[in-house]
C-alpha cells in the first residue's frame, strides 16, 4: 500500500509541475503584453499607428508561438522520461 501512495503522488507531481509551470509562463506573457500595450497607448501620438498595431499583433502571435513550443518541448521531455523507464 505504501508503495501504491508513492506512484500515485508521483503521478500527481508529474501532471502538476507542466501545469504550474505553464501558469508562470502565461503571466509573464500578460505581463509582457501589458507593458507593451502601454507603450503603445503612450507612444500612440508620436509614432505610425500602422507600426503599433503590427506590434501588438506580432507579440500576441509571438507569445503563442513560445508557449506552443514550450509545450511541445515538455511533452517529448516527458515521452523521453518514460523511454527511459523502460530500457
Amino acid at each position: 500500500m505504501q508503495k501504491l501512495d508513492h506512484n500515485i503522488l508521483a503521478n500527481q507531481w508529474e501532471e502538476a509541475i507542466p501545469l504550474w509551470f505553464n501558469i508562470r509562463v502565461d503571466t509573464l506573457s500578460l505581463i509582457t503584453t501589458l507593458i507593451i500595450g502601454n507603450f503603445c497607448i503612450v507612444t500612440r501620438m508620436d509614432n505610425n499607428p500602422v507600426i503599433l498595431s503590427m506590434l501588438l499583433s506580432y507579440i500576441l502571435s509571438l507569445q503563442s508561438q513560445i508557449i506552443g513550443t514550450i509545450n511541445a518541448y515538455i511533452a517529448i521531455e516527458k515521452n523521453m522520461v518514460s523511454i527511459e523507464r523502460c530500457t
